[in-house]
């Protein structure tokens, strides 16, 4: 696999992955860097990864807003979630199943609102 990256300003980078069916990824670096850095942003699974908060607007997969904005419902986003924290060799437990239910509820409900 050949990864292409441009940085487009100080603070976003932009990743091209070559022979993939995926479409570019651009990130906000220092959005990144306060979710890694700030508690409050990050979701924490019971086998140690976290990803970013649902309240955070990452566009990359380390990000549950991503998750929730590329499925259409509860259990897609669930499996799709699984299976990014699968990639790390690891699973989700019945309690991470249950907190991600209610993040993607109480997100839902306030974007249904607006």
């Amino acid at each position: 696999m050949n990864i292409e990256k441009k940085i487009i300003n100080d603070n976003s980078i932009n990743v091209n992955l070559n022979e993939s069916s995926e479409p570019k990824v651009e990130f906000n670096v220092d959005l990144l860097t306060v979710v890694l850095k700030t508690k409050s942003k990050q979701f924490k699974f019971d086998c140690g990864v976290i990803m970013g908060s649902i309240k955070v607007n990452l566009t990359s997969r380390f990000g549950l807003q991503w998750h929730y904005n590329n499925t259409k419902n509860i259990d897609e986003f669930l499996s799709s979630v699984s299976n990014f924290v699968g990639t790390t060799d690891n699973i989700l437990s019945e309690k991470d199943k249950e907190n991600l239910t209610k993040q993607y509820g109480k997100y839902n409900a306030k974007q249904v609102k607006n």
